[in-house]
């Protein structure tokens, strides 16, 4: 039988911070073949110790962190020449992975893949357009929702009854203000009670979650389904984990109630229900405006949101009771989006008037993406910028409202949330990018 590595299970299994450690190798394919190879030893749960918690899991999904970021830092943050470099798992034979050495170049057999059966491997990932649960069975090359995850699984909404308008979308806002209430009680009620980091982050899935599986969920066991969603809200678990029952309650005061419910009332369709497009902005603007002594609070309400996914979002705005909450001071403001276009660089992969999504293309060292609104002299909007696939972005530059920038002499830089209609975006590897308006400006 063949010996598998047995490293110990630490002490502190999640530590509060990561360290940066830099060393050299031979700069050759092979060496980096080898110290990557070791490196995957750390991201299979079997070579670490079992204990009764399943902490292995914990510790080589830390690693498989560590192994993504080594990886990337294999084409930057090193001297010398940059090197190109990709992985992913063989389309034709699972068992085995492939790397890419240049863009668009030959994928070439990088290692095999331990104790693997061809025929079961399966590749999940957070969908980066609605949130919800993909999987893919031919080495990512494509993805499909995974029918046996916790949003696949949920039931349709019964719609809201009453005409189109205005009217629906203020209720379906109350609705999702109201669940969001719910969910941050059921938390608050968990604090102070004894639970490790890991137990706690799980119990407050479950109460996130719940939503997501109304109809379902007297006869499921749903702490299963949401395990696999523990990366998206470890972070806001550990930062409230500390918090007195009181403390929590206390950041949600009626301010930050009213300005979630403008937020998501400005991204709600007429018929009440969200696009991709509105659920990614209320993620960033619940961050965005909910700042200064209220910043806790709107990371955790987006926390709450990132994880109900386009799914759970729409259920909310579906179900409960409609408080009156009053939606007519709401300044939504007009970022029409279907208005924008590709801009110098990049590829538009889908737009409407909620948002635009955008592909960068390499060229000159690095990949970039440029958009703007066609009627770039008159339009004013304020944006947000959610990163999908790849790197963090820099904006490079913006342009400011009532400058069209056709001599380039108009290209900003430092964008914090200025007016602007149109801007230059860059990074060291391949992204996209769904840029969404948040309630300012006028881009009709």
């Amino acid at each position: 039988m063949t010996r598998l590595p047995d490293f110990p299970i630490p002490e502190e299994v999640t530590p509060e911070n990561r360290v940066c450690v830099q060393f050299t190798i031979p700069d050759n394919q092979a060496y980096r073949q080898i110290v990557l190879g070791w490196m995957n030893q750390l991201c299979y749960s079997f070579n670490w110790q079992r204990d009764e918690t399943h902490n292995a899991v914990i510790c080589s999904n830390l690693f498989k962190q560590s192994r993504e970021e080594m990886i990337a830092s294999l084409t930057e943050g090193c001297t010398g020449n940059d090197m190109y470099f990709k992985m992913r798992i063989s389309p034709e034979n699972g068992c085995i992975s492939e790397a890419q050495y240049e863009p668009d170049g030959e994928w070439i057999p990088f290692m095999n893949q331990c104790c693997c059966d061809s025929n079961q491997v399966k590749e999940y990932r957070i969908s980066p357009t609605d949130g919800t649960i993909e999987v893919s069975t031919d080495g990512g090359v494509t993805y499909e929702e995974d029918a046996s995850s916790i949003y696949a699984m949920s039931i349709e909404p019964v719609p809201l009854a009453g005409d189109d308008g205005n009217v629906k979308r203020c209720e379906a806002a109350n609705n999702v203000v109201d669940n969001l209430k719910d969910v941050q009680a059921g938390i608050s009620a968990k604090l102070g009670l004894t639970y490790t980091l890991y137990d706690f982050a799980v119990a407050i899935l479950v109460e996130i979650c719940a939503i997501v599986l109304v109809g379902l969920t007297g006869g499921l066991t749903i702490i299963p389904l949401v395990v696999a969603l523990i990366p998206k809200i470890i972070e806001t678990a550990r930062a409230i984990f500390g918090l007195s029952q009181a403390a929590y309650d206390g950041l949600f005061t009626e301010t930050v109630w009213t300005t979630t419910r403008c937020i998501v009332y400005c991204n709600v369709q007429a018929n009440g229900k969200f696009t991709a497009g509105g659920w990614s902005a209320i993620k960033t603007q619940l961050a965005a405006q909910l700042g200064s002594g209220s910043a806790q609070a709107g990371s955790n309400l987006a926390s709450m949101v990132d994880v109900w996914a386009l799914t759970g979002l729409n259920h909310a705005a579906a179900y409960g009771a409609g408080s009156e909450g009053n939606c007519d001071d709401c300044p939504c403001g007009s970022c029409d989006f279907s208005a924008w276009e590709q801009w110098e660089n990049g590829v538009v992969l889908e737009q409407d008037e909620t948002h635009i999504k955008i592909q960068a293309v390499f060229g000159s060292g690095q990949w970039n993406a440029g958009i703007r609104n066609v009627n770039i002299n008159d339009c004013c909007c304020n944006v947000e910028f959610a990163v999908g696939e790849g790197e963090l972005i820099t904006v490079i530059g913006y342009v400011p409202c009532g400058m069209s920038n056709d001599d380039q002499s108009n290209m900003l830089f430092a964008y914090s949330g200025q007016l602007a209609n149109g801007f230059a975006l860059a990074g060291t590897s391949a992204f996209t990018v769904t840029i969404t308006g948040n309630g300012e400006g006028d881009c009709e």
